[in-house]
């Protein structure tokens, strides 16, 4: 189509659309819907069919119930023409009328708009926006196939259905994304004159419907761009073999997991060196050029003049103007942190150069996942986290769980209790799910505001997860009315299944229980607590903004699985979902610093004592409340993305809960600040912290 896609639709905008039909657009009125009687007409479903195969199989296009073939508003269509409303019935019907069935499609209600509204009460138009399908083509329900021609929903011949079938024979792999990947490294050490060192991340997306087997990518650098010391880089990292040619170094990897239909992957870095030397053809047009090979598919060939990028220009900028050495090399940083070697703890990546005065101003951050614990133990952890976060989603499996409306007061009440006077924190309560959760006071606790969430914990899957669901088909009807009223569902992702590796059972939730589920239920808003894999972020961004979204601790961005094991078994790494490998951590890195409104923060923060978490069977959890806020914005900086900080610890979060920004700022101070290692607990050991003992680049103000 033509147009963009909108999200939401007014009668206004109906009113304004062109008043005849055409390739992209379908008037269907109310008698085409239902009968005089009021009941669903005969016809409707095959018909429909026919629409939607034309649609799908050709550019896409829009279906409008509620319409006159003149384009006018006739009324409308019955609101509740199916149990559980019109909307949410052709959600679920839309998709199946043909066959195979699509993947994608929206369904958009637009009632009544006060007096004079052609629209009548209890009545709305109804939007059926299709996209042109990689599946196509689809066939109707009377075994045909359709295609728009000239307006009208037509019967394809066989040319047609050739034609479609041919759009793609051999997956079509090309750069999704390319861009550089934290800040410069700036070094001083050659006597030749000062080098900035850049780092660029390349991404694959498959955009055709064949799964693309074998992929391999090459990257060509102009020689003077690609010294030793970048050649050092990139065989440090061991993704990529390199060969010279005149006037090219070529790096290459084969990448070693297929890539899906749709699927988007981390490809390959690559490092380039900017000096005296070679400014001059970086001005000339120098490009980084790169050729990727899909199984049989022709070999696709690009480039991109590498001075077209901001920190390009500003690497130009910086070594022409340096002509003095300093006594030490400068390194800002660049990397996000790797995991530690042993026999020393995991550490904090390298902190910045201390500018006292360099000031961060946010709106007051909220946490959107959040253990508090109970008695003693949240008297000793609560002021921590109000010292940075306004709002907390307040996790509750505690023994016993909060499952009822009157057990989430008293333990909001406790909370409050337990802050410093004034503090200004607001925790916000989720219900914690079981075999015999009540739809009925599920909703009456939502409506009476108490409920911001419901959280599935499946039964054993981590701490006090013992009466957590044993099968989601249990709680069919208790997820059918949180899709219903919009309460958003908080998800523990792993499966219990023994036979699963335990570093495999996110990914197993997600492709066995969660796809499934949001097929099942299309209105279900889900939130994947604590994303750990690369699955999970592909899964989120599969999705529209407001319809699923993820969590990001500051543990999974900092460690990969590597840190549990560093030197010996390291108990204070041990959370759940575990750590997973650094592919995926570099994942959640780059989607939680790219501004997606679809990721946010979500500390994960559990305390346990020491003697908890240091003993055989220890306790799974990372407290991370004292560091969780400086953690995020070194992490954010080493990305080279603090401007997109904000946005992930104060802005998305509170927009997927329907909640405004915070009025209140919190100011974060650069330079040197010494995390504390444990926190005092009365009358129990202590609670040892994120990061504890060592320096990060980052405070909060007054700490």
């Amino acid at each position: 189509m033509a147009d963009a896609h909108p999200q939401r639709w007014t009668e206004a905008m109906l009113k304004a659309l062109e008043p005849h039909e055409h390739d992209f657009q379908e008037f269907k009125g109310t008698g085409w819907v239902v009968d005089a009687d009021g009941s669903l007409a005969d016809h409707f479903l095959i018909t429909l069919s026919k629409q939607v195969s034309a649609f799908a199989n050709g550019a896409g296009g829009r279906i409008f119930l509620g319409i006159d073939d003149h384009g006018e508003i006739d009324g409308g269509v019955p609101i509740d023409l199916k149990g559980g409303g019109t909307r949410a019935w052709l959600e679920d019907i839309v998709p199946q009328v043909v066959d195979p069935p699509l993947q994608q499609c929206n369904v958009f209600e637009v009632g009544p708009d006060g007096p004079g509204s052609g629209v009548r009460p209890r009545h709305a138009v109804y939007i059926i926006d299709i996209s042109p399908s990689d599946r196509a083509p689809h066939q109707s329900k009377d075994h045909r196939y359709y295609l728009r021609i000239a307006g009208k929903s037509r019967p394809m011949g066989h040319v047609h259905i050739q034609d479609v079938l041919r759009r793609t024979r051999h997956p079509q792999i090309a750069v999704s994304r390319l861009g550089p990947y934290g800040a410069p490294e700036l070094d001083f050490s050659d006597p030749r004159g000062p080098q900035a060192f850049i780092q660029f991340r390349v991404f694959l997306g498959n955009n055709s419907r064949r799964l693309a087997t074998h992929v391999g990518i090459e990257l060509l650098l102009p020689r003077p761009f690609a010294g030793s010391e970048v050649r050092r880089r990139m065989q440090a990292a061991e993704e990529s073999h390199y060969s010279q040619t005149p006037g090219l170094v070529t790096f290459f990897r084969y990448h070693p997991m297929p890539i899906f239909p749709s699927q988007e992957i981390y490809a390959v870095s690559v490092w380039t060196c900017v000096h005296s030397r070679n400014l001059s053809l970086l001005r000339s047009g120098a490009a980084l050029g790169w050729v990727i090979y899909a199984d049989d598919a022709s070999p696709v060939r690009g480039q991109r003049e590498l001075r077209s990028f901001q920190v390009v220009q500003q690497a130009i900028e910086w070594v022409g103007a340096r002509t003095t050495q300093p006594t030490s090399p400068i390194r800002a940083a660049g990397h996000a942190p790797r995991a530690p070697r042993a026999p020393r703890a995991p550490r904090a990546p390298r902190a910045p150069s201390p500018e006292p005065s360099a000031r961060l101003l946010l709106r007051r951050p909220d946490d959107w996942h959040l253990h508090l614990r109970d008695g003693a133990l949240l008297h000793a952890v609560a002021p921590w986290s109000a010292q940075a976060f306004g709002r907390a989603l307040v996790m509750p499996n505690l023994v016993p769980p909060i499952t009822s409306v009157a057990g989430a007061r008293a333990y909001q009440q406790r909370i409050e209790d337990a802050l410093p006077p004034s503090s200004g924190f607001s925790p916000r309560m989720a219900c914690y799910l079981t075999d015999d959760t009540d739809p009925d006071e599920l909703a009456e606790g939502h409506a009476a505001g108490v409920w911001h969430a419901a959280k599935l914990y499946p039964a054993h899957a981590t701490t006090n997860a013992g009466h957590g669901v044993t099968d989601l088909e249990r709680i069919g009807g208790v997820l059918e009315r949180m899709a219903e009223i919009g309460l958003p569902l908080c998800v523990h992702g792993e499966v219990v299944d023994p036979a699963i590796d335990v570093f495999d059972r996110e990914t197993a939730f997600l492709e066995g229980v969660l796809e499934p589920l949001l097929a099942k239920l299309p209105r279900l808003r889900v939130v994947i607590e604590h994303a750990t894999t690369a699955a999970a972020v592909a899964l989120v961004r599969r999705h529209d903004p407001g319809r699923i979204a993820a969590t990001i601790t500051p543990h999974h961005l900092w460690w990969n699985r590597n840190a549990i094991f560093a030197g010996g078994l390291r108990p204070h790494a041990y959370c759940l979902p575990l750590l997973k490998r650094e592919s995926d951590r570099r994942a959640l890195v780059e989607a939680a610093t790219s501004g997606d409104p679809r990721f946010f923060a979500g500390t994960d923060s559990a305390p346990h004592s020491r003697d908890r978490k240091e003993r055989d069977h220890g306790c799974a959890g990372v407290f991370c409340a004292p560091s969780a806020l400086p953690a995020y914005a070194q992490i954010f900086e080493g990305a080279g993305a603090l401007d997109q900080l904000e946005a992930f610890v104060s802005l998305n979060g509170g927009a997927f809960y329907g909640l405004p920004p915070a009025a209140e700022q919190i100011a974060l101070v650069r330079g040197p600040w010494e995390v504390p290692a444990t926190v005092e607990v009365e009358g129990s050991p202590p609670l040892s912290v994120f990061l504890g003992g060592q320096l990060l680049g980052w405070r909060i103000d007054g700490t």
